[in-house]
């Protein structure tokens, strides 16, 4: 039905997309998911804010959100630049681990 596609490194579909000046890219089609992109951002936005409240009252730490939300914007933003999907972090694991380090006060 598709043609198989090779494994590349991820840095080639932005050197592909790129070539001739965005000439590849088709922006009718972008821009028929930027309703898509922005309920998108919105849920990310949620999800960061609801485990950072979900962290401070399992755990009883305080958290400095603004740090936390610059820190989950610029990873999602990293990671979707190279290809992959947004983050989804868990609250379970933050607990695992306040549990093994006795505390906040170093990292393993």
């Amino acid at each position: 039905m598709f043609p198989k596609i090779e494994n590349v490194a991820f840095w080639q579909i932005w050197m592909d997309a790129l070539k001739g000046g965005g000439s590849h890219i088709n922006f009718k089609a972008w821009t028929k998911t930027i309703t898509d992109l922005i309920v998108m951002v919105i849920v990310c936005f949620l999800d960061c804010l609801l485990k950072m409240m979900g962290t401070e009252g399992k755990l009883s730490v305080k958290m400095d959100k603004n740090s936390e939300m610059r820190l989950y914007g610029l990873g999602n933003i990293v990671t979707t630049l190279c290809g992959s999907s947004v983050g989804y972090a868990q609250l379970k694991f933050n607990v695992i681990n306040y549990g093994i380090l006795g505390g906040m006060d170093r990292r393993g």
